[in-house]
């Protein structure tokens, strides 16, 4: 630092001190008499003639300041090589020898270098050189048998470069930028590697330190527009079991893998990765356009993995193959994939975990797994995943492996052009949705055919389910789909959750859980599932969860739920099926059902215990609003289809009934073909019509049976004071009205 003093006023001036050089020899000689701490300077730029050879650093620790200026090689060569070739480096640094590069101005340039491995610079074996700034450009390794590797710095040695660029340089074989041996070993801070290409492994480098215990990190760089030109790891390639690259706030972005092969941004073939923050974006490559990951196990914390390519493959911003993945907090974003997994695919023997990480807006063109394609073990722990899209199946995740979810998840936008629009479950596959620590919602999600939310396929292991998990509102209200007569594994307490299933059976019917009862005693499964249009749940004989081919059960809740003195008005036509059971109005309880020009269809087909219509034990009250259109008459309303011991309805002991409008019709039953009042039970008919109905025995229309309780006879009572009765018919007797024993008639 010059300082100097003008009218008081203090004047500071950085200014190199040191020796000076101007051409390529006075360069070599104030090397080889260089004392330490003293610099080199280029006062000019530099350039090799004919006869020059490498600068050759030997025993010596040497600093040059580029200051701006170019060093140039000027060194290149024909085929057949030529004895020269192994000196054609700009530097050769020898073992024991320390060379340190600064450039104090940033435009310093190191170029012109033609050798069989490292171009710019030759490390040797327990030799260092550091970078401070300055550019290794425009320089080649040439493959002249066993060579062609570091086309700007081949570091048998230690490498540190911290603020400088290695832009522009070309290896035959491996490591375009920075090829680093298995003796060696690199740190990169705040530095550029762009540009450069290989013929074959680590367009911008290749690294394949880890030898007593040496770790190599890149820190801050940029790692940019790299080329491999055949083979694998456009961006990097790390091939050593022993090594851990420490990889932080680093971009590495549009490398390429060419030619059908891996690892547009990183091909990891042997070592570990430990990543924190930074992004993989922009890479292609055939298979694991971001990074392929062979047998070997990456860490990524904070890492956006952003518009990389599997271009004729898996994975489009991380094929995981066999390898450990370990996820957290990180982005995939619009990473497309030809096949499988745009975001991720990971592959049998493969394990990856994500906790924290959003899948968004990413795609594949001809196979499964928008997001993420799983054929191995995969965990998602609070996991978001939007807008993903499959040309085939599964939208966000397509699951052929064990996957587990839990946390607070969600899936929605998600689309696939044929099964589970969200997640497909298939090939020996196990699904766990856990929803003990976080709820878990799949919603809005998009399958042009079968399940919308998730599918769950005939070849699947299962799917087990626990805690807070919502599957609604995905497109067609097609939101869990069990194909063939696979269930949902109940493992544990069920709270807040909200399925609506459909059956992949012939008739749509069936059990569908198991462990309900045994981990939810007490619940109804309709509180937590739901059926599609014209279905319902209901327990089993075993209190399982049943999807019934009606949802009968659902106008029985709308009962339950009518307050006593209210009115049930009827907005469409409900139907039974066969596994139904009567609608019950229960005692205590005072309604009216205005059937509202609806029918009420029990639907059956031959007789059985219970299979009228309605149950009466409490108050009922039958009307039928309804005005007429030009179609349908006013009071068209029918109760309909019933078969038991009576039709229409059955009036138990304390019951009463009132047919006020409407239309009982169409009813067959052993006694009472319309209406079977017990002993004790009250029917009165004030309007409507019971019309039409059956009795196998006695009381077509109506039957008044009557109990001898051995104090004396009791008998139902029958008041009738409006309506119309007609036109039904009894085998034995009493085609209109049966009163038994003599009872009398209001």
């Amino acid at each position: 630092l010059e300082v100097s003093r003008d009218d008081w006023e203090l004047h500071f001036k950085q200014v190199t001190k040191g020796t000076e050089v101007s051409d390529w020899g006075q360069l070599q000689n104030a090397i080889e008499n260089a004392t330490p701490y003293k610099t080199i300077v280029l006062v000019n730029d530099i350039k090799a003639g004919d006869d020059d050879e490498s600068i050759e650093v030997k025993n010596k620790i040497v600093t040059i300041e580029l200051n701006g200026y170019e060093l140039n090689r000027n060194f290149d060569i024909d085929y057949p090589f030529e004895v020269e070739l192994m000196h054609g480096h700009v530097f050769n640094v020898f073992e024991g020898s320390q060379l340190t590069i600064n450039d104090s101005i940033g435009t310093g340039v190191i170029t012109g270098g033609c050798a069989d491995n490292g171009g710019g610079i030759y490390i040797h074996e327990d030799a260092e050189v550091v970078i401070n700034g300055g550019v290794i450009m425009g320089n080649r390794a040439v493959d002249a048998g066993d060579s062609g590797d570091g086309g700007g710095i081949y570091a048998h040695g230690k490498l540190k470069v911290n603020g400088g660029a290695v832009v522009r340089n070309e290896a035959e074989d491996n490591g375009g930028g920075i090829y680093a041996s298995e003796d060696g070993n690199v740190d990169l801070w705040n530095s550029s590697i762009s540009h450069n290409t290989s013929g074959n492994e680590g367009g911008g480098l290749d690294l394949r330190v880890g030898k007593d215990g040496k770790q190599p990190s890149i820190q801050g760089c940029t790692i940019r527009g790299n080329v491999a030109r055949d083979d694998d790891g456009g961006g990097i390639n790390l091939d050593r079991s022993s090594m851990l690259l420490r990889l932080d706030d680093t971009i590495i972005a549009d490398n390429e893998s060419k030619k059908g092969h891996k690892g547009g941004g990183i091909f990891l073939y042997n070592g570990r990765i430990n990543a924190q923050r930074g992004s993989i974006s922009n890479n292609k490559a055939e298979k694991g356009g971001g990074i392929y990951v062979d047998d070997c196990a990456i860490e990524f914390d904070g890492v956006t993995l952003a518009g990389n390519e599997a271009t004729d493959g898996n994975g489009g911003g991380i094929c995981n193959d066999d390898g450990t993945a370990t996820l957290t907090n990180c982005t995939f974003g619009e990473n497309e994939a030809e096949k499988k997994g745009g975001g991720v695919y990971a592959s049998d023997d493969s394990k990856t975990t994500a906790t924290g990480c959003t899948f968004e807006g990413n795609e594949t063109s001809e196979a499964s797994g928008g997001g993420f394609c799983n054929d191995g073990k995969l965990s998602l722990e609070g996991c978001t995943f939007k807008d993903n899209k499959s040309a085939t199946r599964a939208g966000a995740v397509l699951a052929s492996g064990k996957v587990s979810i839990s946390g607070e998840t969600t899936m929605s936008g998600n689309e696939c052009k044929e099964h589970g629009g969200a997640i497909f479950v298939c090939d020996s596959a196990t699904l766990n949705l856990d929803g003990s620590s976080g709820a878990i919602t799949i919603t809005k999600n998009k399958a042009l055919f079968e399940g919308s939310g998730i599918k769950v396929s005939d070849d699947a292991d299962g799917f087990n389910l626990k805690g807070s998990v919502t599957i609604l509102s995905n497109n067609n209200n097609d939101d869990l789909f069990l194909e063939g007569a696979k269930k949902v594994n109940v493992t544990g307490a069920l709270t807040g959750t909200q399925i609506r299933v459909i059956l992949g059976t012939d008739s749509g019917t069936g059990t569908f859980t198991k462990g309900f009862k045994q981990n939810n005693g007490g619940h109804d499964p309709a509180e937590f599932f739901f059926a599609q249009a014209g279905f319902s749940v209901i327990p089993d004989d075993k209190g399982e969860g049943f999807v019934a081919g009606s949802d009968w059960p659902l106008l029985q809740k709308l009962i339950d739920s009518t307050e006593s003195g209210k009115t049930l008005k009827l907005e469409r036509d409900w139907w039974a099926a066969p596994e139904n059971k009567a609608l019950q109005i229960a005692a205590e309880k005072a309604i009216t059902i205005d059937l509202n020009g609806h029918t009420i269809d029990r639907a059956r087909t031959k007789h059985s215990e219970g299979g009228e219509v309605f149950t009466v034990n409490g108050t009922l009250t039958i009307t039928d609003m309804s005005q007429a259109t030009d179609t349908v008459a006013a009071g068209s309303g029918k109760v309909i289809g019933g078969y038991g011991d009576g039709g229409g309805f059955v009036v138990n002991d304390g019951g009463a009934l009132t047919l006020a409008g409407g239309n009982v019709v169409g009813n067959k039953a052993s006694t009472g073909g319309g209406v079977l009042v017990k002993a004790g039970g009250a029917f009165n008919m004030s309007g409507g019509t019971i019309t039409k109905n059956h009795a196998d025995h006695d009381g077509g229309g109506i039957y008044n049976a009557a109990l001898d309780s051995g104090g004396g006879d009791k008998s139902g009572s029958v008041t009738l004071t409006g309506g119309a009765i007609t036109d039904n018919e009894a085998i034995e007797s009493a085609g209109g009205i049966d009163l038994s024993d003599g009872f009398g008639l209001d």
